[in-house]
């Protein structure tokens, strides 16, 4: 899976395997990420994030990742 996010006004590319996926559970395996510099620490508590979700729902055009209950991130998908 690759995809672009935007941290701190900087946009990065991220690298990631899906270990397992069924009907509601995700396995992210590891991530890696372009050199870019993004100020802050809003990277690795993102990354962090990722690295932890267990479950997803899909609405519409979104995308939302859990651990356990709590929702830890959520995408929209564009063009």
């Amino acid at each position: 899976v690759t995809f672009t996010t935007q941290i701190d006004q900087e946009p990065n590319n991220y690298f990631a395997s899906i270990d397992s996926l069924d009907a509601n559970t995700i396995q992210i395996g590891d991530i890696a990420t372009t050199k870019k510099y993004c100020m802050g620490v809003k990277e690795k508590v993102y990354l962090a994030a990722l690295a932890k979700s267990k479950t997803y729902k899909i609405e519409k055009l979104h995308l939302f990742l859990y651990e356990n209950d709590s929702l830890l991130l959520t995408f929209r998908k564009v063009d």
